[in-house]
């Protein structure tokens, strides 16, 4: 569809990401990484992710909000993360070399997006039996 907002894309491409009920750890981070970033910032709250990467839930938020920052040119990237950096760096890598302008949309996108996130996690997710 040409015409979609960003708003619209930011929702499409969250529902490809949670197709099926996510694990209780992604659903965990992702409830609360909206605040996370507004409370931290987007570096830090990058930072929290990698740190945390060997658990599946925080390397599959890591890996959506990457995906996201560098799709659709939602941000205006000046620069690509350097060759050499791991997929799991590029992001932190990327935005070290920006000014905070860049951090500004970046933020401001992670949180929508991660919004998006959350809203497809907590639409997907069966309903407890009590």
């Amino acid at each position: 569809m040409p015409f979609d907002s960003l708003d619209q894309k930011r929702a499409q491409l969250a529902e490809q990401k949670v197709k099926t009920p996510p694990s209780e750890k992604y659903r965990s981070i992702v409830r609360n990484f909206p605040a996370m970033v507004q409370s931290m910032g987007i570096g830090q709250a990058v930072a929290f992710l990698m740190a945390k990467k060997e658990d599946e839930g925080h390397r599959e938020l890591l890996n959506h909000i990457t995906e996201w920052l560098f799709k659709e040119n939602a941000v205006p990237w000046k620069s690509d993360p350097p060759p050499n950096a791991k997929e799991e760096e590029k992001l932190l890598q990327r935005l070290l070399a920006h000014e905070s302008k860049v951090w500004w949309v970046a933020e401001r996108e992670a949180v929508e997006f991660s919004i998006w996130l959350k809203r497809f996690a907590e639409a997907r997710t069966p309903p407890k039996s009590t």
